[in-house]
């Protein structure tokens, strides 16, 4: 199964499809924007190229420098241009990730992969689900807030899609008792959104100042 998963026909196969998905959502669905997550590099550079032909606005964020794994890079894609750029800087113990974003008007858009809670021995005893109750998530999320929407600012909603290696569900849940944003708003699946969980584990938030 690795050895076909890994093949060159399958992986042009799946690289093929991520174009043709993103070609109809804006084209066919017309969507504001496409939110991607764990792009290799070699899927930036054909995205890169489909933009300018389509004439898609996309911002990626820095890849992972450890060569020995994914590149896990993240991006936003649009039909309308970037006010303005940045990405948002992730600890997963001492490695970063980083997630694109981009302002449009008085919106925030981030493309967001929250590295997986990390259970306790006691917890793990406890047994605490693998969602560790949105912990991690939940502070992701409120530094993004606190970042992205920070008093004094003309912005006034972010919007943060992707894999939140949690039940997203639960972590609206904790953001609705936080007072970082005044209103919180999910789209997500009822039912899993992976294999080795119950629970979704991608969403699309809104989150107001």
């Amino acid at each position: 199964l690795m050895n076909a998963m890994s093949s060159h026909r399958v992986i042009a196969t799946h690289l093929e499809l991520i174009l043709q998905e993103v070609q109809h959502a804006l084209a066919e669905r017309k969507v504001e924007v496409v939110l991607l997550q764990e792009v290799r590099t070699a899927v930036q550079d054909r995205l890169m190229q489909q933009s300018q032909t389509c004439g898609w606005h996309v911002q990626f964020a820095q890849a992972n420098s450890d060569p020995k794994k994914c590149d896990a890079i993240t991006c936003v894609i649009s039909l309308r241009t970037f006010d303005e750029i940045a990405e948002f800087e992730c600890l997963e113990g001492k490695k970063h990730r980083f997630f694109a974003a981009v302002r449009q008007g008085t919106m925030w858009i981030i493309s967001c992969h929250v590295p997986g809670e990390v259970l306790t021995k006691e917890q793990k005893k406890e047994g605490v689900p693998s969602h560790g109750n949105a912990a991690k998530a939940t502070m992701t999320f409120e530094q993004i807030v606190c970042r992205f929407l920070a008093k004094g600012s003309s912005v006034d909603v972010l919007v943060a899609g992707g894999d939140f290696n949690t039940d997203v569900r639960i972590l609206k849940g904790n953001l609705m008792s936080k007072s970082c944003c005044s209103q919180v708003g999910l789209e997500a699946p009822d039912a899993a959104t992976c294999l080795d969980v119950e629970w979704p584990i991608d969403g699309i938030f809104t989150a107001f100042r």
